[in-house]
């Protein structure tokens, strides 16, 4: 399977909901799309700062962190996901500026958490909510921007259940299928 050209597919939601073991069987469901890890998957550049600010987590002022995380968003936007999708290519994307805003602690507004976009918004939003193991970073707070953004992009998200690994694969493949965003030419 293949994504439709150009497509940008985000999965978002709090730390430890499987965000990540999605994104890894859609790796392996759609081998000619990309994924990336925002904001770890740009280049040398933004993986050098994402291991940085992960390294330094404690001793980094919060607003430098977040201006930091930025410059990684920026560095996957530039060298992952606008050359991708310029190529016709479809990506996943393990988070994007929602995180940035609902991690942020009031630091960081929708506005400035968009700027590596360049506006680029993305075609559908899985947002997962339910955590497979606890996470001290899961604050209320963090869970009702999730809730915010997900009522306010309700056209374009798509609430995750709480299922089995292989039934919350199945219902994103049922969902972009139905949205029309899996290739039809792209079945092998």
């Amino acid at each position: 399977m293949r994504l439709a050209p150009n497509t940008l597919v985000v999965f978002e939601g709090p730390d430890a909901t499987g965000k990540t073991t999605q994104i890894d069987r859609m790796a392996r469901l759609f081998p000619d799309d990309v994924t990336v890890h925002s904001p770890s998957g740009g280049g040398p550049l933004g993986e050098a700062i994402y291991v940085m600010t992960e390294a330094t987590r404690d001793g980094l002022q919060p607003l430098t962190r977040q201006f930091l995380h930025l410059a990684a968003h920026t560095e996957v936007y530039a060298h992952t996901v606008f050359p991708t999708l310029a190529d016709g290519r479809g990506v996943f994307m393990d988070r994007n500026w929602w995180s940035t805003v609902a991690y942020s602690r009031g630091l960081v507004t929708d506005e400035v958490a968009r700027w590596p976009t360049n506006g680029r918004e993305p075609d559908l939003t899985f947002l997962f909510r339910y955590e497979y193991q606890a996470d001290e970073h899961n604050t209320l707070d963090v869970r009702n921007t999730y809730r915010r953004f997900a009522e306010e992009y309700a056209p374009t998200t798509v609430e995750v259940p709480r299922e089995s690994l292989i039934a919350v694969t199945e219902f994103i493949v049922t969902v972009l299928t139905g949205r029309h965003l899996v290739d039809p030419e792209g079945y092998a």
